[in-house]
């Protein structure tokens, strides 16, 4: 037995003890939490803007309700149509590098946990519907991650698939982390939103230390050639998971203002500010902890990858 594999072994002894859907009982919003601020100051920057706020604060916490349930119907989504599905395909089928049985039943521990964590957004959001009385604006119908998944694999042979769903599974997973939902040491933990992903992201930095040490070794094990196939499509892949995300948020976040019957010369300074917070790729937020999962993995030691990525925009000399 390998270091890895023992790794693996020790995993799955500590999962049954700390996996949040084996040992807690998971946090549920009161009425209580009816008023408590659902997001960070400047979280949601639109409404933030001057025509917003002459609009009262009704209006904001709207606004702010809409933006939590569109991330958490998000984190719903990815965990069952991109995660649950790659870890099945990860754990079930044959491989082009070999992946030991324990790193497969990790897999569909990882894939348990990830079912769940959908279940408990979808609950989090009917709960908060009861709690606040604002209905969601409506259900996201794709994830962004799952359609940058499709498009590469519509790129690549059919023998590549499983190796790039490896890699397109490692980065997915390293994507959540503290900083990126505002989650940071001096947060003073009262908002439902923050209690509910505390627990999510428990298991979390399991899963993305596991995802690190298997795109190690399987990158590693990759021909040179594969390796040299999966990098020219990495940054069409990053595009979807990282960039479209924004981009579709700050459009969902007008079309919420625009229910409000502001007049259309409004929305389209709201819609300047909004694209002018758009920022490049290589200061995308959610870039950081991927980059270092690709770091520690050894892909940005490779030349091909690196300039893959900067071709793509993903890294600036």
């Amino acid at each position: 037995m390998d270091d890895f594999e023992t790794y693996c072994r020790d995993y799955l002894e500590a999962w049954e003890a700390r996996s949040t859907v084996r040992a807690m009982t998971r946090y549920r919003p009161s009425q209580a939490d009816s008023h408590v601020p659902l997001l960070p100051e400047g979280f949601v920057p639109l409404v933030d803007e001057p025509e917003v706020q002459a609009m009262g604060p009704e209006v904001k916490r709207l606004l702010v309700t809409q933006a939590c349930y569109r991330i958490m119907d998000g984190i719903a989504l990815i965990e069952t149509d991109m995660i649950c599905e790659c870890c099945r395909d990860l754990a079930h089928r044959s491989q082009l590098v070999e992946v030991p049985a324990l790193a497969r039943q990790v897999a569909l521990a990882i894939h348990t946990d990830e079912g769940y964590h959908s279940f408990a957004a979808r609950e989090f959001m009917d709960e908060l519907t009861e709690i606040t009385g604002i209905q969601p604006d409506g259900r996201l119908e794709d994830c962004s991650s799952r359609l940058g998944l499709d498009a590469v694999l519509a790129q690549l042979s059919p023998e590549l698939h499983g190796a790039f769903r490896m890699v397109a599974l490692s980065l997915t997973e390293n994507l959540v982390t503290d900083e990126v939902i505002g989650l940071v040491k001096e947060t003073e933990l009262i908002s439902p939103f923050h209690l509910n992903l505390r627990e999510h992201l428990m298991d979390e930095a399991r899963h993305q230390a596991f995802f690190r040490r298997l795109l190690r070794r399987v990158w590693a094990a990759f021909d040179p050639e594969i390796r040299t196939s999966l990098a020219q499509v990495l940054p069409l892949f990053l595009d979807f998971l990282l960039e479209r995300p924004m981009r579709e948020d700050a459009k969902a976040r007008l079309e919420s203002v625009h229910r409000l019957g502001l007049d259309g010369r409004t929305l389209e300074h709201l819609r300047l500010r909004e694209e002018a917070r758009l920022v490049a790729k290589a200061d995308n937020p959610t870039w950081g902890n991927v980059r270092r999962a690709m770091g520690d993995a050894g892909l940005l030691d490779a030349p091909e990858v690196q300039s893959a990525l900067r071709d793509g925009g993903w890294l600036v000399v």
